[in-house]
């Protein structure tokens, strides 16, 4: 019971400070404020990357699990939650640098880069501006499978869509893709409200600019991948592989976990389940990196 009060107690904190309370910035190298929480003092440090139009307040529930023995640091990206929106371009790059402002800032020497969706290919980027720190990355729901592209009928579909009616087709994409018909209706509710009230330019933006999710995800993502030297794990939503056909060399270093019956934000959907399974992930790649450290 105590445990339990304890847990909930956290968590409250974690939402409060992440709603702005006692959130800190830092500048991006365009000058965009970045705000982030830091929590936690362990050696080694899981950076959490939210997803397209989302904000620091959806890994609410993977901070009391792992500030027992992490530092723990979640951030909102340029154009999302307290952070600010005057960017050029709304690039892949743009928000890696986000991640890396924060990192170096804190001076954090080991950390794992964990980001969903969107924030999947982020973190992949960030890793390489990030070289000497980054131990390991955790894509979430993101890359299921590497030979998957975009046309340009889908990108073009997506974008007048959102530029005609923004909150309506949101509403739409995050019901009809996101969820399972058995997902908790309140969880639904929650995240449709966040996604359909971000930031119109930046979520439109973001999505077809050149080196946008589109671009990145179509010419970069798999040779990104292919060019890290540390661990990634693929978390995604099932069982397992979702999709085995990846294209990538580094297969000695590549794990791929699932967790079954949730979906796209199984850290929201399932947390307990999510942290234990992203807990035991994080182990696996320090035993790959010892490994290759041998």
């Amino acid at each position: 019971m105590l445990n339990s009060l304890l847990y909930k107690t956290t968590i409250i904190l974690a939402l409060l400070a992440m709603n702005g309370a006692v959130a800190q910035t830092i500048p991006s190298k365009d000058q965009n404020e970045i705000a982030y929480d830091v929590v936690g003092d362990g050696s080694t440090a899981i950076v959490f990357v939210h997803g397209w139009t989302c904000d620091r307040t959806f890994w609410a529930e993977q901070i009391p699990y792992f500030l027992k023995k992490f530092t723990v640091v979640t951030l909102d990206l340029a154009g999302h939650g307290a952070s600010g929106t005057e960017r050029t371009g709304w690039t892949i790059e743009a928000f890696a640098e986000d991640v890396a402002s924060v990192v170096n800032r804190l001076g954090l020497e080991q950390v794992t880069l964990v980001g969903h969706s969107l924030g999947g290919l982020v973190v992949l980027e960030a890793a390489h501006k990030l070289p000497h720190q980054t131990t390991g990355v955790v894509i979430v729901d993101e890359l299921m499978n590497t030979s998957d592209q975009y046309s340009w009928f889908e990108q073009m579909l997506v974008y007048l869509a959102l530029k005609i009616s923004f909150e309506s087709s949101m509403d739409f994409i995050v019901r009809e893709s996101m969820f399972m018909p058995s997902s908790d209706r309140d969880l639904v509710e929650k995240v449709v409200q966040a996604m359909a009230n971000s930031p119109k330019v930046p979520a439109v933006e973001s999505m077809v600019d050149a080196g946008g999710y589109f671009d990145y995800f179509n010419d970069n993502a798999t040779s990104t991948l292919n060019r890290l030297e540390v661990p990634v794990a693929i978390v995604n939503a099932g069982i397992p592989p979702v999709k085995a056909d990846f294209k990538v060399e580094s297969q000695e270093r590549l794990l791929l976990k699932g967790l079954p019956n949730v979906g796209h934000f199984l850290m929201m959907e399932a947390p307990l389940e999510f942290n234990h399974l992203l807990d035991q992930t994080i182990e696996e790649m320090a035993d790959i990196a010892s490994s290759d450290m041998r």
